[in-house]
């Protein structure tokens, strides 16, 4: 923990960094922005930056983390409200989710080589919990449709593997314009409801 800051010390920096830091990714970029300059926007020392943080990606990290979050709340909030069919209501969420990464500033701008940067410094751990997190929430709506009898029982493991698969096309986005990666979003889309709906 921080020391030599009160407890409201500590609270007051650490939303001055996320603010600060999410000014500067947004303008330089996680790999171009340094750890020196978030701390001297915060207004402490580069070596007190370390009694908040390990590193620069943590923060970095936090902050999408706090962002994603929000704007799925906010989204499935949304459908828990619409009398669309399940499968428009999925084919939405992920279309959304996918709009969401590509338009907001932070992310839109991370190349896959900066994800497999971001990937390999943030312990496996937390990269795990993350993930495991973003594809539950699917999940958790698909098993909802399921209980209900709308879509037939299927096999979480292959559930999950879908939903990497899509994390998966993240890392390639380099290499395909907007409209191949949005195509193939599309026909992944496509797939899985596909096999939702298809009898066992």
């Amino acid at each position: 923990m921080p020391r030599g800051f009160s407890e409201e010390q500590k609270k007051i920096i650490n939303e001055r960094l996320k603010k600060e830091g999410l000014k500067l990714f947004e303008k330089y970029g996680l790999q171009k922005t340094t750890v020196e300059e978030i701390a001297k926007n915060s207004g402490i020392s580069k070596g007190a930056f370390y009694l908040f943080y390990p590193s620069k990606e943590s923060l970095f990290f936090e902050i999408i983390e706090k962002i994603e979050r929000d704007f799925k709340k906010k989204l499935f909030q949304e459908i828990e409200k619409s009398e669309e069919k399940p499968e428009e209501i999925l084919r939405k969420l992920i279309m959304n989710s996918f709009n969401f990464i590509f338009s907001n500033p932070i992310i839109k701008n991370l190349s896959g080589k900066d994800l497999t940067y971001l990937y390999n410094t943030i312990p496996s751990q937390t990269i795990d919990k993350h993930m495991s997190v973003d594809i539950s929430q699917f999940l958790n709506f698909i098993s909802q449709q399921m209980d209900k009898g709308y879509f037939p029982k299927k096999d979480t493991q292959k559930l999950k593997s879908f939903f990497k698969i899509f994390e998966m096309i993240i890392f390639s986005k380099d290499r395909l314009d907007d409209l191949e990666f949005n195509s193939i979003i599309e026909i992944l889309t496509e797939s899985l409801v596909s096999y939702l709906k298809r009898p066992d």
